[in-house]
């Protein structure tokens, strides 16, 4: 029983159907049987007991042996299938695939790992042709190495381009070998390699090299390789052209001729230490140093080094970029730089948003700003108020539309001052045509202005002058004639009064004539006044008597509600003058004021000082006369009246000309003359319905003090 249990296994284990093998063994158990008894029948006796127990041994030890050989042979099933297994690994679970054609080139036998390589089924590759998995163009190729491996027997070797089941494209190394069998002596066995991943890095390694190469051939810079020692290698078209030499000429030369002077420091390299040592120190720096051209010509070249290896071999690379275009567009611009730098007109550049980027030294001169202070600000830190919000307007329309604006406004200082800019103000574009920003070119035209004022005021005053000169000598003509014609009356008047009798009818009329010409005859004194017709003793005063004494004749004509008031300093220097016409001055410019005050309320305030005045301020008077520059004692009439306006302040002095009913109009035509008369000035400033200040200059008299008769004018 136990060598029956033994057996099934080993039945099912060798395939061996188990109804047989039974029947044969039934069988052979029969036959044994018999030949068993035939001997014992023929000896007519049966076995003895120690016969029994030596057949029982026999078979127990036939048994075991039975039972022995059972159990190798499962191990060799064992082994069978573990060998199999190995077989099923070694040749299915391969990293290469495996094939066997037959004679026709049909797939006999196929690897799991060929089969998974084109996304085959394995059984989908059988009995079908092999070249199916090639593309078509590297058809050609494939049948041509069969038919080297038919024709010589000699192993082969193949990379081809497959296409994979979804059509994209895989690399393989084929290896081929003839494997003939009985029924098919042109069998071959096939290794299929997938190279794919090798091929797309070297595809994309002859990519690079192309590109590099396409950028080497068409850069501008000379890219020049030399080995460890210094020997060109390689070089560029760039470089010959740069250069001037053939590539057969670079090649295997030192890069030492081409940059003499490449060592540290710009020195030659040394012949007694390495190349290497020399050059390493300079990698991954731009250098300036003078490459040399074919003639021995010498140029400025940038040059940038790197470092590389390949096949344990060091080189490196120079790119050299000839800078005689930048040396002589960085002199340019050093040239436009100091015309910037030292340009008398102020330049400032400033951003889209009007804020500064540069100034020049002209502008912080002009400006009061410092460089540090004026960058990043804006611009608007410049503006006075004074000007015009439509002049900006205007600016920013032009310069934002790309166009040029030119004008003038005016700015104010870091100090506060006041002045008058022309400028010009230009859009900045870059090469796509694009404002990137605006620069601003100013010329401070302040005194100019100021000059051209003066020059005007100077023309106007002159011609004010003529005018008032040719009306005096007019009026004096005039006065002069008239003054003989009146004394002629005033005589005659008086021999009447005295060829008549006492209580005379007629006597009340003649007296009525006589007074009749004393009143013209003062007018023609006035108009020679107005003239500048001054006779009389011309001597120092005291111009604080003067103003007092005037003053004190007018209080009773001064309303209530009106304040007269004095403020004369004590120690005023005497002027050289007349009394009574200077007391005449003041009188008529108090009067003039009273009159602008009217019934008042109001002030009037006369007030005196002393004052140096240069010509920049005596220009900005009413000079009917030449006046020069020193000291000069400065009379003040104030009043709050009504003002005026322009247009009367331009014919106040004009003979006859007067705004009120009552009056002739030469009060303030005699303070001009007297003011004429004592080579004085006359400043007036008032405005429409504000207050009034006539401000009259009169030069301080000399140490000596003389007293001088002067008569027609000369004073």
């Amino acid at each position: 029983m136990a060598g029956s249990k033994n057996r099934r296994p080993q039945e099912k284990a060798t395939g061996a159907p188990h109804g047989s093998l039974r029947s044969r063994a039934e069988e052979a158990l029969r036959s044994a049987r018999q030949s068993a008894e035939k001997p014992a029948q023929k000896a007519g006796a049966k076995l003895s007991a120690a016969d029994t127990r030596a057949l029982l041994h026999e078979l127990q030890v036939h048994q075991v042996e039975l039972e022995i050989q059972n159990e190798e042979l499962r191990r060799s099933e064992a082994t069978l299938l573990e060998s199999r297994q190995r077989y099923f690994d070694l040749y299915h679970l391969a990293p290469v695939g495996y094939c066997s054609l037959d004679d026709a080139g049909l797939v006999t036998e196929a690897n799991l790992t060929l089969a998974t390589l084109f996304g085959y089924e394995r059984g989908a590759l059988l009995q079908h042709p092999f070249s199916r998995l090639i593309d078509p163009s590297e058809a050609e190729a494939f049948h041509l190495m069969r038919r080297r491996l038919l024709s010589q027997g000699e192993a082969q070797r193949l990379e081809l381009r497959f296409v994979h089941r979804d059509g994209r494209p895989i690399w393989g190394l084929i290896e081929a070998a003839l494997a003939p069998e009985a029924d098919r002596p042109h069998a071959c066995r096939l290794t299929v390699n997938d190279v794919t991943a090798r091929r797309l890095v070297e595809e994309r390694l002859r990519e690079r090299e192309r590109r590099y190469q396409a950028v080497t051939d068409t850069a501008h810079d000379a890219i020049i390789t030399t080995d460890e020692n210094g020997r060109i290698v390689d070089a560029n078209p760039a470089a010959v052209r740069m250069f001037g030499r053939g590539m057969l000429e670079l090649v295997n030369r030192p890069i030492g001729e081409l940059l003499p002077r490449l060592g540290a420091g710009e020195v030659g390299l040394s012949a007694s230490t390495g190349f290497a040592t020399q050059v390493e120190p300079l990698i991954d720096r731009t250098l300036e140093r003078q490459g040399v051209r074919t003639g021995d010509e010498e140029f400025p070249a940038e040059i940038s080094l790197a470092r590389w290896s390949a096949a344990e071999q060091r080189f490196y690379t120079f790119i050299i970029r000839d800078a005689t275009e930048r040396h002589r567009a960085q002199d340019q611009l050093r040239k436009l730089s100091r015309v910037v730098e030292q340009s008398p007109a102020a330049i400032v550049i400033t951003d889209l948003m009007g804020v500064i980027i540069y100034v020049n030294p002209q502008f912080c001169l002009q400006s009061g700003y410092t460089s540090a202070e004026a960058i990043g600000a804006n611009v608007r830190m410049l503006k006075s108020g004074e000007t015009d919000p439509e002049v900006y307007r205007d600016l920013w329309a032009t310069i934002t539309a790309g166009r040029i604006w030119r004008g003038e406004f005016v700015s104010r200082t870091k100090g506060g001052e006041r002045i008058i800019e022309k400028a010009t103000i230009t859009p900045v574009v870059d090469g796509a045509g694009r404002i990137v920003a605006y620069a601003g070119i100013k010329e401070d035209v302040t005194r100019r202005r100021q000059e051209a004022a003066e020059r005007m005021e100077l023309a106007r005053s002159l011609q004010e002058a003529r005018r008032l000169e040719s009306m005096g000598l007019l009026a004096g003509g005039v006065a002069h004639e008239f003054n003989n014609i009146l004394t002629g009356v005033i005589g005659q008047l008086e021999m009447m009064r005295r060829l008549l009798p006492a209580g005379s009818p007629v006597d009340r009329p003649i007296t009525r004539a006589d007074e009749l010409c004393w009143r013209a005859a003062k007018i023609c004194q006035q108009l020679l006044i107005c003239a500048g017709n001054v006779r009389g003793m011309f001597s120092p005063q005291d111009c604080q008597s003067v103003v007092a004494g005037a003053v004190q004749a007018l209080m009773p004509q001064v309303q209530d509600n009106v304040a007269l008031t004095v403020q004369i300093s004590d120690d005023l220097p005497p002027v050289r003058g007349n009394g009574s016409q200077l007391a005449l001055l003041v009188t008529n410019l108090v009067l003039n004021s009273l009159d602008a005050v009217g019934d008042g309320p109001g002030a009037v305030t006369v007030s005196g000082a002393v004052e140096d005045l240069s010509e920049s301020q005596l220009a900005q008077v009413h000079r009917s006369t030449p006046v020069s520059a020193g000291r000069y004692v400065v009379l003040k009439v104030f009043d709050t009246g009504c003002g005026m306006n322009e247009e009367t302040k331009s014919q106040i002095f004009t003979p006859f000309f007067t705004t009120k009913f009552i009056g002739r109009g030469l009060g303030l035509a005699m303070v001009l003359g007297i003011v004429r008369s004592h080579r004085g000035a006359l400043r007036v400033e008032s405005a429409l319905a504000g207050p009034t200040t006539f401000t009259v200059y009169l030069p301080v008299a000399d140490a000596l003090g003389t007293t001088e008769l002067v008569s027609s004018g000369q004073a």
